[in-house]
Parts: structure tokens; sequence; C-alpha cells
């Protein structure tokens, strides 16, 4: 039986530190939302979140590749703040998010133990 549901889910956090103007005045906040909302498709679900509990890392992005087994599929990407890293972030997962991670976003890449 084959799995239903997209290959791989982008999730963007945003809410009091990721995605604040006050905090990254300089990162086009709202840019970025819809640069990866525009990215959506039958293969790829892009999401909002209210929080990924990493306000240290911010901006942070999670990226699930469910062709993975279970926690071998998450890529956690902090400080994805410029125009370059998300346009990046955007085409490797356009591209099908296939590792290794492209140089701008390999430098951001961050584990999480325990997490699922």
């Amino acid at each position: 039986m084959s799995r239903r549901g997209p290959d791989v889910t982008v999730t963007l956090c945003r809410d009091c530190c990721c995605g604040s103007p006050s905090k990254h005045p300089r990162t086009d906040h709202d840019e970025q939302r819809d640069k990866l909302l525009a990215c959506a498709s039958d293969s790829v679900r892009v999401r909002v979140a209210d929080c990924l509990d990493e306000c240290d890392r911010s901006n942070v992005v999670l990226v699930r590749d469910h062709r993975r087994p279970r926690g071998h599929g998450d890529t956690w990407l902090a400080r994805v703040l410029g125009e370059r890293e998300t346009d990046v972030l955007v085409d490797w997962v356009e591209d099908g998010a296939w590792l290794p991670l492209p140089p701008a976003l390999a430098a951001r890449q961050f584990g999480m133990r325990g997490r699922r």
C-alpha cells in the first residue's frame, strides 16, 4: 500500500520571535512566507506554525521528508533571514528536498535530539 500525502512538509515558524520585524527588521517576513507558500504543490505541503519552540534560532524552518523513516527525515534550519537563503530553500524544496543540503542552508542546519 502506498503512502498518501505530500513527500515533503515545510513548516515556517511565525510568532513572537520568528517573523518579528522588531527582532529582525531587515527581513521581509511577509515576502519570505509568500515565497514558501508559493512552492506548495501535490508533493510539497507548506505550513505556518505559531511556534516551533526554538526562539533563540529565529527564523526557524523545519523541512520534513516523509519518504524517509520517521525521525530521520527532519531538517531543522536556523536563522533563515535573507532573501538569498529563502530563495535557496525554495529551490531546494521544489527540487525535491533531497540531501545534501545546498551550502547556504547546510551552514544553518541544527539537530533536534529527542524531538519528533
